[in-house]
């Protein structure tokens, strides 16, 4: 039976999740057409070290500007709440649509603050991710695969944006979702 939950449909029902967080970087998507660019910005996606379900492992979590505000989450934080899957209407999970894997559909609860000390000496910057004003007002850079995984992949700078192509000028329901890795970190950053 499908849940409802702050006007968004779930494919499933949610699955209890207990982890620490490793990084925090923003949730952004962008819609290109011939004419225009648009960006979203939707939140935070949380990448967890933990278990989901009876799952241990990794796996990221998409949460909402307004958990994030509350919780002033970072690196570090150990978390618990709970998740449903992100898929489509088919029930399958395109990683160029949302790079996020469950979306949270439950309470979330701090269980524990991080001790802070790989905050310490940035790039990467870890420490808690600004409001999204900050992220709109900054120019993105792209950035290469190879740095993002190697520098960017736990900065609170970096992020795996969901990019949504318009293709056709005059039929607008012909469309591509690629990831685009970009950065809005500070121009002194030596990998930027």
């Amino acid at each position: 039976m499908a849940r409802r939950r702050s006007g968004r449909r779930m494919s499933q029902e949610s699955i209890s999740w207990h982890g620490v967080v490793v990084a925090i970087q923003p949730r952004i998507h962008i819609l290109r057409s011939f004419t225009a660019e648009s960006r979203s910005f939707l939140g935070y996606v949380l990448q967890m070290e933990g278990t989901i379900g009876d799952e241990m492992g990794s796996f990221t979590l998409a949460v909402g500007k307004g958990t994030h505000h509350r919780h002033q989450l970072r690196a570090g934080d150990t978390l618990r709440g709970a998740g449903a899957p992100r898929a489509d209407g088919a029930g399958k999970r395109d990683e160029s649509a949302d790079p996020a894997e469950y979306i949270q559909a439950g309470s979330l609860e701090v269980v524990a603050r991080g001790d802070g000390k790989e905050v310490a000496a940035p790039p990467p910057w870890l420490e808690v991710p600004p409001d999204a004003v900050v992220y709109e007002r900054r120019r993105p850079q792209a950035i290469d695969a190879y740095l993002f995984d190697l520098y960017c992949a736990r900065c609170i700078w970096g992020c795996r944006m969901a990019a949504e192509i318009v293709l056709d000028r005059w039929d607008d329901s012909l469309r591509r979702h690629r990831q685009e890795l970009i950065c809005f970190g500070p121009v002194e950053c030596p990998y930027r």
